[in-house]
């Protein structure tokens, strides 16, 4: 499945060349974008739970900005590592957006292929 998901992605949030991830394809990746997140307090109350969970020690006060929190999440969940499916971490789910487009979901972008 993965030389289809490089063919068919076009990942914006890792560099280029990134092993394991298309560049050219037509269905754009992307990740949310963390400051709503960080804005929110029972969000990140959430997010420090579940990394407490995991085993991870975290400092709420470090998650309640953007800058913290896309450095505890920096993982990479399309990641082609062979140990991302055993590896116990929190990550931001990859999303497929249209930049060109209001409506960011799938449909809307087959409709303007």
């Amino acid at each position: 499945m993965r030389k289809y998901l490089t063919k068919l992605e076009k990942a914006t949030y890792v560099a280029s060349g990134t092993s394991g991830h298309g560049f050219s394809g037509w269905y754009e990746i992307a990740q949310a974008d963390l400051s709503v997140a960080a804005e929110d307090s029972k969000t990140v109350s959430m997010i420090v739970a579940a990394a407490t969970k995991a085993g991870n020690r975290v400092n709420q006060a470090v998650l309640s900005t953007v800058a913290g929190l896309t450095k505890f999440l920096a993982g990479d969940a399309n990641s082609a590592s062979a140990s991302r499916d055993t590896t116990q971490s929190l990550y931001r789910i990859p999303i497929a957006v249209c930049h060109s487009f209001f409506r960011g979901a799938p449909l809307t972008c087959f409709y303007y292929l």
